[in-house]
């Protein structure tokens, strides 16, 4: 059971991986797709893509039998900038409901709004989410504790 959900886990993170890079260069590429909501999801994207690599690295220590502490854990997601792409990448999912019920709900004021102003605004419920667990990494009490499974962003604190 454990080869075939690493081998899932392992085709899912390099397919995954794959698209949010080609959405992004995508983007970048041509002009007209940079609105507001492009750049929001290019953003979920490359936070989706970190969590995707971290999730394939602590993914291989399992499989390797690798014993997983909350210390590893918290290391494992320290990789540059897993602890704050895993909570900024579950906040802009919420950001960008919100972003398309504005849209929705006054789409003239919505068009007229700086396009920077507008992705800047939207992202900062993500950054202040994803420095609120920063402060929380570098607090916590990480030295004891056996991760039973693979090690989530969740296992790596205290409840």
């Amino acid at each position: 059971d454990d080869a075939i959900v690493s081998l899932f886990i392992f085709v899912c993170s390099i397919f995954g991986c794959y698209g949010n890079v080609c959405f992004v260069l995508t983007v970048i590429r041509i002009r007209e797709l940079r609105t507001a909501r492009a750049l929001l999801l290019s953003s979920l994207c490359v936070m989706h893509t970190v969590v995707l690599v971290n999730f394939f690295v602590s993914r291989i220590c399992y499989a390797y039998g690798l014993e997983m502490t909350r210390k590893t854990c918290l290391l494992i997601y320290s990789l540059p900038p897993g602890i704050y792409a895993a909570p900024h990448h579950s906040v802009l999912y919420a950001v960008l409901v919100v972003d398309i019920a504005v849209s929705l709900i006054a789409p003239i004021r919505y068009k007229n709004f700086p396009l920077r102003k507008h992705v800047l605004i939207a992202q900062t419920p993500c950054v202040i989410y994803g420095m609120g667990l920063i402060v929380a990494h570098l607090l916590a009490d990480s030295e004891s504790g056996i991760v039973k499974n693979q090690c989530i962003f969740a296992d790596a604190f205290h409840t």
